[in-house]
């Protein structure tokens, strides 16, 4: 009951009324209305069946609020999970670009360290930034996954593309791992790592997004959950 004149206030604003058209359409004074909406005083029985039927509103979203609809509560649980796994792996890498900054790495393995926090964590934070940021647009705006079939040819390219990405990278930071072992074990990292044509060049070019470009994996993860993913929103309508 506390709440109600919360909940005339956000129904009359949803409406598009103004406190001054609720109060000539029910015959009161707009400080009336004022004061039932800041709780200064509070409507009987027949004033509540009264402004319900103005708002055109079931008198219990009068007395009780709107109620979420189903598929917008598990849209609210899906945002606040993307948003926490953003948080946590956004917070590990800040972390670790601290410990091992530049002025911190003072031998081969912290340098190291440093590199494959670079090309992991960070790549990760801005995917899943950009999703996070869409999935929230999604959840306050009216926009929507992109199901439609005309999308079938973009969704395998961003595939495609999200494949090069991580699959690329993987020999250079396995052989940078392999390094850090050896340096910490056998104090020994003479290792060079074999020209392959095209493979070295891929990965210098995904060197330069991360180091140079990172908001690339930001509208990467944005395309994503719209275009590539199963579409979360029709799931639970």
């Amino acid at each position: 009951m506390k709440n109600i004149g919360k909940n005339i206030k956000s129904i009359r604003q949803a409406k598009g009324m103004t406190q001054d058209g609720l109060a000539e359409a029910l015959f009161v004074t707009r400080q009336t209305i004022s004061n039932y909406e800041n709780g200064r005083s509070h409507p009987d029985l027949q004033m509540l069946l009264k402004i319900a039927e103005i708002l055109e509103v079931d008198i219990n979203a009068i007395i009780y609020g709107i109620p979420i609809p189903q598929n917008k509560k598990t849209a609210y649980k899906w945002l606040a999970g993307s948003g926490g796994v953003l948080f946590v792996v956004a917070a590990l890498y800040i972390t670790l670009s601290i410990l091992f900054s530049t002025e911190n790495a003072v031998n081969f393995s912290q340098h190291s360290l440093r590199f494959l926090n670079r090309m992991t964590l960070r790549p990760v934070t801005m995917f899943l930034l950009g999703w996070v940021l869409v999935h929230c647009l999604s959840v306050f705006t009216e926009l929507q996954q992109l199901r439609a079939e005309k999308f079938k040819p973009l969704r395998i390219i961003l595939w495609v593309l999200l494949g090069l990405l991580i699959v690329i990278p993987i020999p250079y930071l396995v052989f940078d791992v392999v390094g850090i072992y050896r340096s910490m074990v056998y104090h020994n990292v003479s290792m060079s790592f074999p020209y392959i044509p095209v493979l070295q060049e891929s990965f210098m070019v995904i060197m330069r997004l991360v180091h140079n470009a990172p908001f690339v994996y930001t509208i990467l993860g944005g395309a994503f959950w719209l275009l590539a993913l199963p579409n979360i929103q029709k799931q639970h309508q």
